[in-house]
């Protein structure tokens, strides 16, 4: 039995799910610090109503969920204040004694910040990787230091070593910052990390025709394929992922949604395979 249920409401489950597991799939619905558009609440149950029109079976890996021992447990019911990442970051912290792997679906980017704050604790050297269009390394944005578009410079704060992909817009603050501590990478297979990994994938990484429902769509983004090549392509001490700033209100016929869905099921079977 989840001992956190408290702070947790049933939902739609992501595909199956056990009544214990090793691989812990938490839903965590924050809108708050949105700057253009709003929905991205709605994003984390929007991911497991689509997931139901997939295989569990991926040709390309050969492997099915079926064989994972993962659970769905449900999503956070939170406050949309900031006490809400508090509360965030107690869940984790407790799901963190319960669970070995992790994947988040959001809600919109500022969700990373408590997550990693909390599962630095339990692994050391954390390393950050940041699949993204935006830098999000702003020290405020409209006189909050707690924003979307600050969270990877609050985790940077944390001394913790970051990697950014995928970036094509930001300020050039943002940009002088980037070039002064070399997060930004151009080629992830590059990367020789022996630390633990955490993934973070803001959709908008995506160019807008592939993912029209985000919440700040960037042009001249990567293709679903061309990211799946890489993820097939690199290996890493994953110990989770989040996917954020999915907006279903603008999402046509739910494309984005499906895209998130066959990601969570590749990085499962890619990474989590044999946990």
């Amino acid at each position: 039995m989840i001992k956190f249920h408290n702070y947790l409401y049933e939902t739609k489950k992501f595909v199956t799910s056990k009544a214990s597991g090793d691989i812990c799939i938490l839903g965590i619905p924050l809108d708050l610090t949105q700057t253009f558009r709003f929905g991205s609440k709605e994003g984390c149950d929007c991911i497991r109503y689509y997931s139901e029109s997939i295989e569990d079976y991926s040709p390309i890996l050969k492997r099915d969920l079926s064989d994972v021992n993962y659970v769905d447990v449900g999503n956070i019911l939170l406050p949309q204040s900031f006490k809400a990442l508090t509360l965030i970051e107690n869940v984790i912290s407790s799901l963190a004694n319960e669970f070995k792997r992790f994947i988040f679906l959001g809600g919109e980017h500022l969700i990373t910040l408590p997550i990693v704050k909390a599962l630095k604790n339990k692994y050391k050297n954390l390393t950050v990787i940041q699949f993204d269009a935006h830098l999000d390394l702003r020290d405020e944005y409209m006189g909050e230091k707690l924003s979307h578009a600050t969270v990877m410079r609050r985790i940077h704060d944390l001394n913790l070593k970051i990697y950014q992909f995928g970036i094509r817009s930001g300020s050039k603050e943002e940009y002088e910052y980037a070039y002064k501590y070399g997060t930004i990478v151009d080629n992830i297979k590059n990367l020789k990390i022996n630390d633990p990994v955490y993934i973070t994938i803001d959709m908008d990484f995506f160019d807008p025709a592939y993912c029209p429902g985000v919440t700040n769509p960037e042009p001249c983004g990567f293709n679903p394929k061309d990211f799946l090549e890489i993820i097939y392509d690199i290996d890493l001490n994953l110990i989770g992922f989040d996917i954020v700033e999915i907006a279903p209100v603008y999402d046509i016929s739910g494309i984005t949604c499906i895209t998130a869905a066959k990601i969570v099921r590749e990085m499962i079977l890619k990474f989590f395979y044999e946990i």
